[in-house]
């Protein structure tokens, strides 16, 4: 039991550690300048992170009335705290960045709120949750540069699309059901029924470049940028042709989009 006591506990949401610090890593190493304070960012957001799961743990026990666990207790705490050390330090360098704090910290209680309500699937609120995390990109980038620039706002404005259009795809897909995609090889028909729906995807991704030129040209920033975007067209366009026989085959193709992304828009960003 000691030994439990003192075992870390992790997000069970494997998939959404790409979501949470893909913006971070993007805004602060495509920004110029010292990279100190962007890990004060890194580190407010990843224990922030940790934290989340057993601070819900506990809200929903105490919504229900139920005793916690004191190793959720002291995880929760702990994580906090960590957090709060990172978050310190930060904003005393950069006052600017103690609105971006509370930020996190209301998205934080609302994130518990949902997570106890049942509207954490929701459309409406996992685009929301997303958009507030596209913010991260906004506030690394301020830690490195010390301002918040437009160039810099392009590239948030990048982030939250190549987030969205992704995620909008992938809830297309989901919506059928994991029956049907394992089955869609077997039989005709069903792979009949998912390709409409990896067509919009077909056109959600030609648009998501298109809009991507738009942004590059509209904050001058390197046309060679449009390029992070092209895996994900040509990934859907395999899906069109070869539907994903299970959902985590589809899961392990958007972690992979994303991690390519992420990876290519700071190396051309750095060496191109």
């Amino acid at each position: 039991m000691e030994n439990d006591f003192f075992k870390p506990i992790m997000p069970k949401e494997h998939g959404l550690w790409v979501w949470v610090f893909l913006p971070i890593f993007v805004g602060g190493l495509f920004a110029e300048g010292s990279l100190a304070d962007f890990f004060l960012v890194l580190g407010v957001v990843f224990f922030c992170f940790l934290a989340m799961t057993p601070t819900r743990m506990f809200y929903k026990n105490r919504k229900r009335g139920l005793e916690t666990a004191s190793n959720v207790v002291f995880w929760s705490a702990a994580y906090m705290v960590a957090s709060f050390v990172f978050a310190v330090p930060l904003v005393v360098r950069q006052p600017f960045l103690a609105a971006w704090i509370l930020f996190v910290v209301g998205g934080f209680y609302i994130g518990m709120r949902a997570f106890h309500s049942g509207f954490h699937r929701e459309a409406w609120f996992e685009y929301g949750g997303l958009a507030a995390l596209s913010v991260g990109s906004l506030a690394a980038a301020h830690a490195v540069t010390g301002a918040t620039t437009l160039l810099n706002v392009g590239v948030w404005l990048l982030v939250l699309l190549f987030l969205l259009d992704r995620t909008m795809q992938s809830r297309r897909v989901v919506r059928l059901g994991g029956f049907q995609l394992a089955l869609a090889e077997q039989q005709p028909t069903i792979a009949g029924r998912l390709r409409p729906v990896f067509r919009e995807n077909l056109l959600s991704s030609f648009f998501a470049m298109l809009f991507a030129l738009g942004i590059l040209d509209r904050f001058h920033i390197k046309f060679a940028l449009f390029w992070p975007f092209a895996p994900g067209f040509f990934v859907t366009l395999f899906f069109y042709f070869r539907p994903p026989h299970t959902l985590k085959r589809l899961g392990y193709a958007e972690l992979f989009l994303a991690l390519a992304f992420g990876a290519s828009f700071v190396l051309i960003s750095r060496f191109y």
